[in-house]
């Protein structure tokens, strides 16, 4: 069997890493399991729920409101973000 490139390898290091960081924070009792890995599971068209919700949620910031949730809701204004330097 040939021998992993250093650029694989460094990418499996990291998928490593970040597997060990979010079993230590479910572990920790910083997030749960559910909440840690949402982002990542799959949805009935085979995209993942943060490849749905981020372009939701940038046009959300953007138009500066809250997506409807029911139909002919509509959800308040989110407050101005203080740029307070």
């Amino acid at each position: 069997m040939p021998t992993p490139t250093p650029p694989r390898r460094q990418r499996w290091r990291a998928v490593a890493l970040y597997i060990k960081a979010t079993l230590e924070a479910v572990a920790s009792g910083i997030v749960s399991l559910e909440q840690a890995l949402l982002a990542h599971a799959l949805l009935p068209d085979g995209t993942t729920v943060g490849q749905w919700a981020e372009p939701q949620i940038a046009e959300s910031y953007r138009q500066g409101r809250m997506p409807p949730q029911l139909p002919g809701f509509a959800p308040p204004a989110l407050p101005a973000p203080d740029v307070a330097a």
